[in-house]
């Protein structure tokens, strides 16, 4: 169980990093710099000043990226240290 809760802490945090550094470069790079409504790419997206429009299918990833990542991290922390309680018991 130990290793099971820090492998979702380290899993949890590789996602939250991969989520908010290399998914917003990427839509930084690949989506317009102006709103494409027959595309559906109106949600601004700024990203270090750099303002491009993405759909709102994108915006829900990218959230769900650090949002899902960060509580993946959280439940294993809260399992380890259920896990260090109990041993000292």
């Amino acid at each position: 169980m130990r290793f099971l809760s820090i492998s979702m802490m380290l899993v949890g945090a590789a996602i939250v990093l991969v989520g908010s550094t290399m998914v917003p470069s990427y839509l930084s790079n690949e989506r317009p710099a102006i709103p494409r409504p027959e595309r559906g790419q109106v949600v601004a997206f700024n990203n270090h000043g750099k303002v491009t429009y993405i759909s709102r299918h994108d915006d829900l990833a990218h959230n769900a990226y650090v949002i899902g990542g960060a509580f993946i991290s959280l439940l294993g922390g809260t399992l380890y240290l259920r896990q260090v309680a109990r041993r000292r018991t």
